[in-house]
């Protein structure tokens, strides 16, 4: 048959036809999207075509299929002497029907199917139903209205469509893992295809589905198909779109709906077992307006969303203030290729910083009260705190906004930072006629000053915020506001940054551009709001290169690239984190010790995991406040090294070490840093009087002025104020906080004195997670080598790369996504013909997607490693020898006339340039960039070692100084490169120990044995009444009833316990994910946190499972068994055991120490005795709830945190339920007094008769799958944490504040009987 195929003109035609009809289907089937976007998304033609060539196909195949029958048996043609072929035979019935009668036997059978598919595909009724059909889906498809879900999958979805819509597209499609873009929108989708493809290529249209939907609708997020989804964006609609002004609101709104979609379990199961996606979704959620964003930040919303969605919140103006201010760069995609283009900015401290002898002071003025506009104002005033204001309070940063309406936006602005503006001073000015006029109820050049006496916080004392405020009402083109600027400018002692911040572009330019020009000359830099492109601004400033009046004139705000998913991902802000942890688990260890440690702990292969995991305790709130902390680190540096800065940590530790009044003045700053961060978040100082909301009383200012107050209460009425009323004893003056809070003075010290060892470590682990991704930049550190210092020559040790940069690491760092331009010839040659203006934002693009610091070397350093590895291969060759020198080196160096014109060599072609360093072509090839700067030439730096072009003088480092010159940044050419060197002092092994994601198993036990170590308290036992009565009930005393108390709190009855050890607080998650040796992202509770107590746990899970594992690991170590405790164990110890008087005394007359004989006579008397005491405390530890228990809250807390009861047992009341070991009966308290039910089937059905009292009751029966818990929780109230009272629930479920706590003991309770048997 293949034979007869080949040679077949018609059977080739057949079997193309049949292939193609294969391939139809197939992409009908398998690409119903790309199926889609090439009927309808393009012109009727081709949808026609496609309909013609399944019809052609289809009968092409039929007649392949005709091949296995005789021609004569499918059409018997009367005409004996003509041939009929099968082709024509099929076609003959495709077309014709009526020639189905003349079909014969088996051919009846191919006849019959080619007639019918005839009538079929060329019915003119039934194409009239397929064009109708096709019509329709045309039509649903414009719309959105076709639901995928067949073979589509790995996708990203977009909820919204705005202006940032193209650039997350962009964004994600760079991505491997990432096959479409799923757009739900509310907008016209035909309008907003058509909006998006001007910003697409083709390629990238061809990937995005539309659905029309509302996001607040649960119905439409279900049609998302989230569990298919690698990752959810909710941006929202364009702001000027119908009903879009609760923006931000509808956000939230459509959160917490995929939040309630995350959460169905066979959502969870089909997202990890079918579609093999791990950890959880990220959602990421703009937030529009500026203040809301920031609002949020003083709220805990992320706690009720579902654990397994990663929420990840953003604005668009902060992340460009952040940009602008933090980084003094952006990093934004340019063109179709994606490669990186970079704009700077200057700090806005300048270059030098601002130390603590300068005069001078930032002034930040923004030009138009917008929402950009005020999100640059907020960041500056986070980041500008300098330490010069310690030593004159007049030397303030400044932010001043112009704005027509500056008075009501400025008022509004005050509304919103409410606490900010009752601490800053603040003036408003309004332009009028010729002048400027101030407040005129102000003293102080018009500024208002809220701390003055008979403000709020005049307790406070003198203003100690370093940042001030003030509103201009007025135009930016009025003489005054341009002499105002003009002036501002002029003051020597002041850097002035101004951003123009008008929402339209043309506006903001026009702006700028016409400014005096001596506002150019003195001002920092100007700014200008852009949202669609930088071209027009770049090139007008690039166009005056001889007048340069436009030089520091920078445009920024442009949409694309501006979210680059880069805030959340923060391995400095990390170990920021992991340090605060890391010091109080040192707690007293000398500072070098802790460094020491740090760093040896870094160099650990669970490292990177430990970190991790103490980063996702924190919520998104805390995360962020690290984050912001991590930011003002730049400003840090500059104010402590000026601009001598190069980035080798080592400089800074000799530098804060040898001056500690230096480290104690940046302490100070960073604590005013801290102090505006907090009031930006809605946190206010304590009042003189402070009360909550239902009136009580709280510890006011002056009370924490009484230097009496232990430590412990002073931090747990902190945290009652903080918690209650939103009120931080630490928003204070650093003089004050030595008083009323000095403990937390080590904290800012602490930030300043371990930022070198912070820096260090992060560029370590940085290099781990680019090692374990095993990408190109992974590839670029194998070309690394570390050069260790000889003798102090340098000063530093550092590594260095191997080679020149070469072109494909260039296009790998500059190219968002996967690079396409692959040129094989020229990949592995030095990148050549590039200035060192455009190397040094190649080494900002780096930096940002390694975390690590890259540089050029100084020419120090390209010199000490050029003697040292050229010293090992190259001849050596005498001055008197130099015209042999040519000849000697031609075989070791790339230079020579003879080469002329044929360009760079490719790196390590010659393998005779060996040595023990590692580096090739330092000498020849191309020319390289150092960093120096040549002294008397600005703007002109040295570069070093010769080229192709040049001769082996050039690359003689022995005689003369030929191997170095020196040329303007600015210029480039063919034979000029450059290589890189980290800035890492340490040579770099191998992580000790499996680098995993997980804690290695033996930490984990020994984490386990110091954990119960710390925990496990010593109950004595004894004898307590269990229980209470709620009404009058003689002979129990009258005084000791809780009428709030349930029927199943009673009847009261007298207990005996035995000894044993319970945990002082309940098991936390570090406890359980050490026994069961999981990582804290896989621990079953809502809110995570090492120091949170475990939740979402049956009592089957921790009875069947988790104890099991627990006393595996201890049982070597420890006597006795840990198991829950019995419901009579927690009343007890809740009570705090026999600390008690009248325990003491019931236990003199049980045990027979009294003249009391019958068991009558000693229940009489231990009634007498009860009367003679007061009351049992409520709540474990104390009568007031608020003292011991957190209730009516948000979420669980850490544990430990509230007093502890008599015995040191914390959390009784409150925080979470508590499992307890006993099965629940609603009569077995009665049981236990009247000696029947589960008490008589354990045989001690006479004991409460003959004793008066029962001895370690616990309750075995089954009947009911359900267990007692106890304690109250921090979702429910008062009544429900009191010591008596009891709740119970099924065994096999679980919640959000239920957990446990242990007790080990060697009491003897079958504990068979719990043990699941199903």
């Amino acid at each position: 048959m293949l034979s007869k195929i080949l040679f077949d003109p018609s059977l080739i035609i057949e079997s193309i036809g049949t292939i193609g009809l294969l391939f139809i289907a197939l992409i009908w089937i398998f690409k119903p999207v790309e199926k889609d976007r090439w009927m309808y998304g393009n012109k009727p033609f081709k949808m026609v075509l496609l309909i013609s060539a399944f019809v052609c196909c289809f009968a092409l195949s039929l007649c392949l299929l005709g091949e296995l029958f005789e021609s004569d048996n499918i059409v018997h043609w009367s005409n004996k002497e003509i041939i009929l072929e099968h082709w024509w035979a099929v076609i003959s019935q495709f077309t014709d029907p009526g020639n189905l009668p003349s079909a014969n036997g088996k051919g009846r059978i191919i006849a019959f199917i080619s007639a019918v598919s005839g009538i079929v595909c060329l019915s003119g009724l039934l194409v009239s139903s397929v064009v109708n059909y096709l019509s329709r889906r045309s039509q649903k498809w414009k719309q959105g209205m076709i639901d995928y879900n067949r073979c589509f999958k790995d996708y990203v979805v977009i909820i919204g469509c705005n202006e940032q819509t193209a650039n997350i597209v962009k964004l994600s499609l760079k991505r491997k893992d990432v096959k479409y873009v799923l757009i739900q929108t509310r907008q016209d989708v035909e309008k907003m295809r058509m909006k998006l493809d001007l910003g697409l290529n083709r390629e990238e249209e061809n990937k995005l589905v539309f659905y029309y939907a509302e996001r607040t609708s649960q119905e439409d997020i279900e049609t998302l198909r989230l569990e298919k989804a690698v990752e959810v964006y909710i941006l929202g609609e364009d702001m000027d779109t119908d009903n879009e002004k609760d923006h931000d609101a509808y956000n939230i709104d459509c959160l917490e709906l995929i939040s309630t979609y995350m959460s169905n379990k066979k959502i969870k199961e089909l997202r990890k077992n079918k579609y093999q996606l791990e950890g959880k979704l990220k959602c990421h959620v703009n937030f529009e307006n500026q203040s809301t964003f920031t609002a949020f930040k003083a709220t805990h919303i992320y706690r009720r969303l579902d654990k397994d969605l990663d929420f990840l919140p953003f604005n668009i103006h902060e992340i460009w203030a952040k940009k602008i201010l933090v980084d003094n760069y952006a990093i934004y995609p340019k063109g179709e290729s994606g490669i990186l283009k970079i704009q700077r900015y200057l700090p806005i401290d300048g270059k030098e910083g601002i130390n603590y002898d300068s005069d001078k002071r930032v002034h930040v003025v923004v030009v138009g009260m917008n929402q950009m506009g005020t999100a640059f104002g907020m960041q500056a005033a986070l980041l500008a705190h300098y330490p010069n204001f310690l030593r004159d309070n007049k030397l303030r940063t400044t932010i001043t906004f112009i704005d027509e309406n500056a008075k009501l936006e400025g008022d509004y602005l005050k509304g919103r930072y409410a606490s900010l503006f009752d601490l800053c001073r603040h003036r408003t000015v309004i332009c009028e006629k010729s002048k400027l006029v101030y407040n005129k109820d102000a003293v102080d050049d018009g500024f208002i000053d809220p701390m003055a006496k008979g403000g709020r916080y005049h307790h406070l004392g003198e203003n100690f915020m370093d940042i001030q405020w003030e509103f201009i009402q007025g135009n930016i083109a009025s003489d005054e506001i341009k002499q105002y600027l003009i002036d501002l400018s002029e003051d020597s002692n002041k850097i002035t940054t101004i951003a123009i911040c008008f929402n339209h572009p043309q506006q903001s330019i026009a702006a700028a551009l016409y400014l005096p020009g001596k506002i150019f000359r003195n001002a920092l830099q100007i700014l200008v709001y852009q949202q669609n492109s930088f071209d027009l601004i770049n090139k007008v400033a690039n166009g005056e290169l001889e007048w340069k009046r436009y030089k520091n004139m920078f445009p920024f705000g442009m949409i694309e690239g501006s979210y680059m998913d880069e805030g959340y991902d923060n391995t400095m802000a990390k170990l920021e984190h992991y340090l605060y942890d890391f010091i109080r688990r040192h707690k007293g260890e000398d500072n070098v010790v802790i460094i020491n440690k740090l760093r040896e702990e870094a160099k650990d292969g669970t490292f990177i995991a430990r970190m991790d995991n103490l980063w996702e305790e924190l919520g998104i709130v805390q995360k962020l406040s690290n984050i912001d902390l991590v930011e003002s680190i730049p400003t840090k540096l500059r104010s402590i090294m000026g601009k001598n800065y190069s980035g080798y940590p080592g400089e800074i530790s000799k530098i804060i070490n040898a001056n500690d009044i230096l480290l104690q003045r940046m302490a100070q700053t960073e604590h005013n840093r801290w102090v505006t961060e907090r009031l930006t978040m809605s946190f206010r100082p304590v009042d003189i009087e402070e009360k909550r909301e239902d009136g009580k009383k709280l510890k006011n200012w002056n009370d924490f002025l009484d230097t009496t107050m232990s430590a412990d209460d002073r931090e747990r009425e902190k945290r009652l104020l903080i918690e209650k009323n939103r009120a931080h004893i630490d928003i204070c003056s650093n003089e004050k906080l030595q008083i009323v809070d000095r403990r937390v003075l080590n904290n800012d010290y602490n930030v300043i004195y371990f930022l070198p060892t912070i820096l260090q470590c992060t560029e370590r682990v940085n290099l781990e997670r680019i090692r374990n991704a095993k990408g190109d930049l992974a590839e670029l550190f194998g070309e690394l080598s570390y050069i260790e210092d000889d003798n102090n020559k340098i000063h530093h040790s550092y590594w260095m790369g191997t080679t020149p940069v070469t072109d494909k690491q260039w296009k790998d760092v500059m190219t968002q996504g996967k690079v396409t331009d692959i040129d094989a010839e020229n990949d592995s040659k030095p990148k050549v013909n590039v200035t060192k203006d455009e190397i040094e934002n190649f080494l900002v693009v780096l930096r940002k997607k390694t975390g690590m610091y890259f540089a050029l070397p100084s020419l120090k350093e390209w010199e000490f490693v050029a003697r040292k590895s050229t010293k090992e291969y190259l001849p050596v060759v005498e001055k008197k020898d130099a015209d042999k020198r040519d000849d000697r080196w031609k075989d070791y160096l790339y230079f020579c006339f003879e080469r002329r014109g044929k360009g760079p060599f490719p790196v390590k072609s010659l393998m005779k340039q060996k040595n023990s360093l590692g580096i090739y072509d330092i000498l020849g090839n191309v020319w390289e960039w150092t960093r120096t700067e040549v002294d008397d030439n600005e703007g002109c730096f040295y570069f070093c070692g010769g080229s192709w072009r040049f001769k082996s003088i050039e690359c003689d480092m022995e005689n003369g100084e030929y191997w170095k010159t020196f040329w303007k940044s600015k210029l480039k050419s063919d034979d000029l490169g450059f290589r890189l060197i980290w800035k890492y002092e340490d040579p770099v092994s191998e992580y000790k120990g499996k680098v995993n994601k997980d804690i290695k198993e033996d930490e984990n036990k020994l984490l386990v044995r110091k954990w119960l170590s710390n925990n496990m308290v010593e109950v004595e036992g004894g004898y307590f009444v269990m229980g209470t009565e709620n009404h009058e009930t003689s002979p129990y005393p009258n005084s000791w009833i809780d009428k709030s108390a349930g029927d199943e709190e009673t009847p009261h009855h007298f207990v005996k316990i035995s000894s044993f050890k319970m945990s002082s607080v309940p098991v936390t998650q570090a406890l359980w994910n050490a026994v069961m040796n999981i990582p804290l992202k896989e621990n079953t509770s809502e809110h995570k946190g090492a120091d949170l107590p475990q939740t979402g746990v049956s009592w089957r899970d921790i009875v069947n499972d988790f104890l099991i594992k627990l006393n595996e690991i201890t049982k070597e170590s420890t006597e006795g068994i840990y198991r829950l405790p019995t419901e009579a164990e927690w009343e007890y110890a809740a009570r705090g055991g026999n600390s008690e008087g009248w325990c003491k005394e019931l236990s003199d007359i049980f045990e027979g120490r009294t003249n009391a004989s019958t068991v009558a006579e000693k229940t009489t008397k231990a009634y007498q005795v009860l009367a003679k005491y007061p009351r049992y405390q409520l709540y474990s530890g104390s009568d007031d709830c608020e003292d011991v228990a957190w209730i009516n809250d948000t979420t669980t807390q850490k544990v430990g945190q509230k007093k502890p009861n008599k015995l040191g047992l914390y959390d009784m009341s409150g925080n979470i339920w508590e499992w307890c070991l006993d099965y629940y009966q609603i009569n077995f308290y009665q049981d236990c007094v009247a000696g029947v039910g589960d008490i008589e089937h354990q045989g001690k059905g006479l004991e409460y008769k003959t004793k008066g009292y029962i001895e370690d009751p616990v309750c075995c029966d089954n009947s009911y799958s359900a267990h007692v818990f106890r304690g109250g929780s921090w979702l429910f109230s008062e009544k429900e944490s009191r010591v008596t009272s009891v709740n119970y629930w099924i065994d096999d479920d679980s919640d959000n504040d239920l957990g446990f706590r242990l007790v080990l003991s060697n009491n003897k309770i079958d504990l068979d009987k719990f043990q699941d048997k199903r």
